[in-house]
């Protein structure tokens, strides 16, 4: 059997996982725990760089209470082409070693970002952030 790299969609199903745990106030040791994985195992779903099990995303599904379609609402292809080029660019500018947002904070703007539900509203949320 050939392994595979992780695609765009993996990337896309980790982001939405890093959504609803940051949603739910667990940690990344609690998803671990659910799963049976460390938490750096976690990390690297929501990064993208490992592929999630389809049996792995309907433990975090049940765990969740949530329908496992959640994880795969807004794949079409022109928002997959989007997500992509925002997550590079993102990656690119983003120093992941710094921690200067209080959790509080960083979840409460993943709570009401996510409730934005235009894609091009989302777009000019992160347009004026990063001006800021």
């Amino acid at each position: 059997m050939v392994k595979t790299s992780p695609s765009i969609i993996d990337g896309y199903i980790g982001h939405k996982i890093k959504l609803k745990r940051a949603k739910s106030g667990k940690s990344l040791q609690d998803f671990g725990d659910i799963l049976g994985v460390s938490f750096q195992q976690i990390q690297k779903y929501e990064k993208g760089q490992n592929k999630i099990s389809s049996s792995n995303l309907y433990l975090l599904a049940r765990y969740l209470k949530t329908d496992i379609s959640y994880f795969f609402e807004g794949i079409e292809e022109n928002e997959v082409s989007n997500f992509s080029f925002e997550m590079q660019e993102e990656r690119d500018d983003f120093d992941w070693s710094s921690e200067n947002i209080p959790d509080k904070e960083l979840i409460c703007l993943i709570k009401y970002y996510s409730k934005v539900s235009s894609t091009e509203t989302r777009k000019k949320i992160l347009d004026l952030i990063k001006v800021l």
